[in-house]
């Protein structure tokens, strides 16, 4: 029978020819044009995450300056609110609908509706 080689000894020579292959790679590579890369590649990224930060703040600052898009569809005060199509059988049965007079049961989106709470009653 052949000698039979170790799987360690495999590796340890495939390691060594690849240690090999890498100092004479970085014998040969010019360190000048790596750090003209380098630099450069930094220099983009730069711009890059600049350039988002720009487009996030002027997002925020978009939307900021919008009200929100659910206060466009809010009834003003003292409307009763408007019924969707098919639901204007459902909420002409329902009691709080049909009452028209009394203002809608705590209207969280207007400001103030709440009353303050005094130190007495916090709870």
């Amino acid at each position: 029978m052949s000698e039979e080689r170790k799987p360690s000894d495999d590796l340890k020579e495939g390691l060594g020819l690849i240690f090999r292959a890498a100092r004479t790679a970085a014998k040969q590579v010019d360190v000048a044009k790596i750090d003209k890369s380098l630099d450069r590649a930094v220099t983009e990224v730069g711009r890059v995450v600049s350039r988002v930060g720009r487009v996030v703040a002027d997002e925020v600052n978009r939307m900021a300056s919008s009200p929100p898009p659910w206060s466009h569809s809010a009834p003003a005060k003292g409307e009763p609110p408007k019924a969707d199509e098919g639901e204007g059988e459902v909420a002409a049965s329902s009691p709080k609908a049909s009452d028209t007079s009394a203002p809608p049961d705590a209207d969280a989106s207007t400001p103030g509706a709440r009353e303050p709470k005094s130190p007495g009653n916090a709870g």
